[in-house]
């Protein structure tokens, strides 16, 4: 009896922990649906903002080139107004320089003049010019 007794309470707490092990195992399920539930959702939730993400990539890129080209061509045309500016610089400094050569020649032929002039009015007249030109005249055959 006692034998006959212990196997039933054996089997009970045989099929107590089996069912206990049913709704662990159970419970085991539905946790793993619920884990895979939430791991679609956020991988699902990450590739949309990866996709944000490349989208917003690609519009900065292309704002980023064309800004890039702007600039390159800004700097270009910078260049070319640098260049512009040096080679007026240039040509008015040579101009200035011209100037200036013609101006100071043109002092020095005054000064010159002046100098002629005045060893003129120191010179003796008369004797050694013949006429008003100081030519001499031809003689008539």
């Amino acid at each position: 009896d006692s034998l006959k007794q212990r196997l039933e309470n054996d089997a009970k707490i045989h099929t107590y922990k089996m069912e206990e092990l049913e709704s662990e195992i159970k419970d085991l399920h539905q946790e793993k649906a619920d884990v895979l539930n939430k791991n679609t959702t956020e991988m699902e939730e990450t590739e949309l903002e990866l996709q944000k993400l490349t989208d917003d990539y690609s519009k900065n890129k292309v704002v980023l080139d064309k800004l890039e080209q702007r600039l390159k061509a800004e700097k270009e045309e910078q260049n070319q107004l640098e260049q512009r500016e040096t080679t007026r610089l240039e040509e008015e400094a040579n101009a200035q320089a011209l100037e200036e050569k013609k101006h100071y020649a043109a002092l020095w032929i005054q000064l010159r003049w002046k100098r002629f002039k005045k060893r003129q009015l120191l010179k003796p007249k008369g004797k050694g010019k013949k006429g008003k030109g100081g030519k001499k005249k031809k003689k008539k055959k």
